[in-house]
């Protein structure tokens, strides 16, 4: 029997794409002087942008930069993305400050960090609201880029064939990122139709765990080309000239179809699914630790290997310690609770709720009966504003890479990042913890395949039920009718705070184009 169809243009989600870009961050120049040098950028063979990265000393500060722009096409859509970062440091390799631009909707978001001797502040700006944290230096030994082009430089031309660094990049925010370098042989590769002579590293970066980049060095330290793989997708860099960043960008690669599961078979009645079981492996790899938490628990097989079993009617206690963190409470760029719009629309949700609470009191109290609560209950507010999304996000549509809450409550459009974005958003508006969880959703159909599973975002509230905390899925990008279905599988979750805001996509990386899903039982 055919299930019935989501609205497949709000579901699929962008951490496949992110990860991808965010992959071409992670191995800073080898190379110790200062220069400007530009990559042609191509998904799957076909052009689809440029990088630029560069390094200049002024005096004892040198400062290192790259910056991107890559068009792609999910399903029908073309979207742009547009990153920058920067990072300032001394002579002698002391960081001083650091910054990202991040242009996913329409609106960019500017993350800048400074550096003190005994913190770091971290403030965040998006459509003229700024956000400040201040946090602890990172722990680890870490070195800045520049340094850490230095270091690897050296190493590389004293002939060691693995090369461990640790360092930081603003785009994957202030947490040290270990990249290990495996040297291997010279061989003869083309560029730009000339046959160059180059030294083939791979490495592989604590960040993309399972995702190994193929970098080729010339005998100068310098990377002149680079390929990343997930699965069916592919992105390279290949160095260019300066005229690559206005070249026109013709027909580019669609993205979507390659990061879709076909499972074992096919799940009748998905959307009313209440309970399953699946086994899911990675076969070219560990299988991503995959977390217990609402209604998933998970069991270890083999490290290939694990069960997922999901049971909407029994949702998992949460740590007692997730009930007191700020991150699931407070605003951030993207989840930005605290936005006018955002709050309005939040009230909106549970006012009539909260009127047909009030109107019962009075009639108990006009019939002498006892007095009764005359709050909503978390759970009859979480869900009233998961609706209220769902009505209120009325463009459907792919076109969007990653908008925050303010900015999609303004637009109404997005998938279903920007459904998760503004529910979580709308509500911790309410005062109901709330964070995003990135995983897998089964779909009967979608861009001409069918039964498939694709990537997806949705949102967790954090209530209390049978006096324990517990997280909640609620899925904003379903329909007006469905909650939730057994047929979210989740991989990761995250707050999306200002600091770590791709952290959900650690998990998703590795399994691009490689995941398979074996469906054990669905009832």
């Amino acid at each position: 029997m055919k299930v019935r169809t989501l609205n497949a243009r709000s579901i699929f989600l962008q951490g496949p794409l992110l990860a991808l870009v965010l992959a071409l961050f992670i191995c800073p120049a080898s190379k110790a002087q200062d220069f400007v040098r530009y990559f042609e950028l191509q998904m799957s063979g076909s052009p689809a942008g440029w990088m630029r990265s560069t390094q200049t000393t002024d005096r004892d500060r040198i400062t290192t930069t790259s910056d991107l722009n890559l068009t792609l096409k999910r399903g029908p859509v073309n979207i742009e993305i547009v990153m920058s970062s920067e990072f300032v440091e001394t002579a002698d390799g002391q960081p001083i400050s650091m910054k990202s631009i991040q242009k996913m909707g329409s609106t960019p978001i500017t993350t800048s960090y400074v550096f003190s001797t005994s913190d770091l502040t971290a403030s965040t700006e998006q459509g003229g609201r700024t956000t400040t944290i201040t946090r602890p230096l990172p722990k680890a030994n870490w070195l800045t880029p520049a340094a850490g082009a230095r270091f690897t430089l050296e190493k590389f031309k004293s002939g060691e064939k693995q090369i461990k660094l640790t360092t930081i990049d603003a785009l994957s925010g202030p947490d040290p990122v270990t990249m290990t370098r495996t040297v291997g042989e010279r061989e003869t590769i083309t560029i730009k139709g000339r046959l160059v002579s180059a030294t083939r590293t791979v490495v592989d970066a604590s960040t993309m765990p399972g995702v190994p980049s193929v970098e080729f060095i010339n005998e100068h330290g310098e990377t002149i080309k680079s390929e990343t793989s997930m699965g069916g997708l592919k992105i390279s860099m290949e160095l260019a000239g300066p005229e690559v960043a206005n070249a026109a960008i013709g027909e580019v690669a669609e993205m979507m179809v390659s990061t879709l599961i076909r499972p074992s078979r096919p799940i009748d009645h998905a959307r009313t699914t209440k309970e399953a079981v699946y086994i899911v492996t990675n076969p070219n790899g560990k299988v991503p630790e995959l977390p217990n938490a609402g209604f998933q628990t998970v069991e270890p097989i083999d490290e290939h290997s694990a069960r997922v079993i999901l049971d909407l009617s029994s949702p998992a206690p949460a740590p007692e310690t997730d009930s007191t963190n700020h991150e699931f409470t407070g605003s951030s760029a993207l989840i930005d609770a605290t936005d006018e719009n955002v709050k309005k629309l939040a009230q909106r949700a549970t006012t009539k709720l909260r009127a047909a609470a009030l109107k019962a009191h009075e009639d108990e109290a006009n019939d002498g009966g006892a007095a009764i609560v005359t709050d909503v209950t978390p759970m009859k507010r979480a869900e009233a504003i998961r609706k209220a999304v769902y009505r209120h996000i009325k463009n459907k549509s792919l076109g969007v890479g990653f908008a925050s809450a303010s900015e999609t409550v303004l637009s109404r459009e997005g998938d279903c990042t920007e459904h998760g974005v503004l529910l979580a958003a709308t509500l911790r508006a309410d005062g109901i913890p709330a964070r995003v969880v990135a995983g897998i959703v089964y779909v009967d159909e979608f861009t001409g395949q069918n039964a498939v599973f694709g990537y997806h975002m949705w949102a967790q509230a954090l209530i209390e039920i049978d006096g324990k905390p517990r997280w909640i899925d609620l899925d904003a990008a379903l329909s007006e009718k469905d909650a939730f279905d057994a047929t979210h599988i989740a991989m990761s979750n995250s707050s999306l705070a200002d600091d770590q805001p791709h952290n959900s996509l650690a998990n998703i990386a590795g399994t691009i184009g490689t995941l398979q899903i074996k469906v054990e039982s669905t009832r």
